[in-house]
């Protein structure tokens, strides 16, 4: 636990002093997957320095995903005490070419583990994404790649941008991610999400023997969740969010030391998500 504790203080000082402090996005949200008994806390802060030059900004951010999962409701070879941390660090570029074109480019070095003993090199992922972007009118589209741990596994997907913005509508897409669409009205907002989650994480489980599977080595679990949200700005950026719908596509696989999986993918049931957000 130490080394956690040193790990983010060092991550959260580099993005500190890069950016100097300028806070655009602090998020804090619960999430409760109530027919699996797991529940999750996220935290996330995103710090951008844009250069004199209008053209160039930096962002630095930082998240933490802890999940507390289900692992007793497991069958009883499966069944062991484990909770899931995420700690990744965002580094990228946003530059602009001229009034239309830009590129967006990021860097997420990520750590998933149980941190049931010392961190180790297993703990340690690399995510990352490239979009070129064209405004078009009130609209923004692009196109890119990502390498993403996501989908519960470290996978290359396509993305497609779409963000559109006006005094009422905010429709933000990064398919196939996440796709917000929110309507404002005065300080309420109503409208639909379906984001996708998940992770690989490494269990420091050695002494956790199975008969199906040798040892544990990595939990791999995501979901899509979609379903209606409701909001309202508490102040000049800041607003509380309300959602509520189904979790869809559960998948949760044990992975062994020689890579052999056990699949318990879990059937579609509720879930509910309240979260404080400020300055987007």
């Amino acid at each position: 636990m130490k080394n956690l504790i040193y790990t983010l203080a060092i991550i959260f000082s580099l993005a500190t002093f890069t950016t100097a402090q300028n806070v655009d996005i602090v998020s804090l949200s619960y999430t409760k997957l109530a027919e699996q008994d797991v529940s999750e806390i996220n935290f996330k802060i995103l710090l951008p320095k844009q250069f004199k030059n209008k053209k160039t900004t930096i962002i630095n951010g930082l998240e933490y995903h802890f999940v507390n999962s289900f692992f007793h409701r497991l069958p009883v070879e499966y069944q062991f005490d484990a909770r899931l941390h995420e700690i990744q660090y965002t580094l990228g570029i946003n530059q602009q070419f001229n009034d239309q074109w830009g590129i967006r480019i990021m860097a997420r070095p990520t750590i998933a583990s149980n941190f049931k003993h010392s961190l180790s090199t297993d703990d340690f992922f690399m995510q990352g994404s490239a979009i070129v972007h064209k405004a078009v009118g009130n609209d923004k589209i692009g196109l890119g790649t990502a390498y993403t741990n996501g989908f519960g596994e470290p996978k290359l997907i396509p993305l497609v941008m779409y963000k559109h913005k006006t005094s009422h509508w905010n429709i933000d897409v990064l398919a196939p991610v996440k796709l917000n669409a929110m309507y404002v009205t005065g300080n309420i907002m109503f409208g639909m999400k379906a984001e996708f989650e998940g992770n690989q994480y490494h269990m420091q489980l050695n002494e956790q023997v199975s008969e199906h599977i040798e040892k544990v080595d990595a939990i791999k679990f995501s979901r899509l969740n979609v379903g209606p949200t409701f909001g309202w700005k508490t102040n000049e950026g800041g607003r509380i969010e309300f959602s509520a719908g189904m979790a869809f596509n559960r998948i949760f696989k044990v992975v062994g030391l020689e890579n052999n999986e056990k699949d318990f993918d879990l059937e579609s049931g509720l879930f509910f998500k309240t979260g404080f957000y400020f300055g987007k």
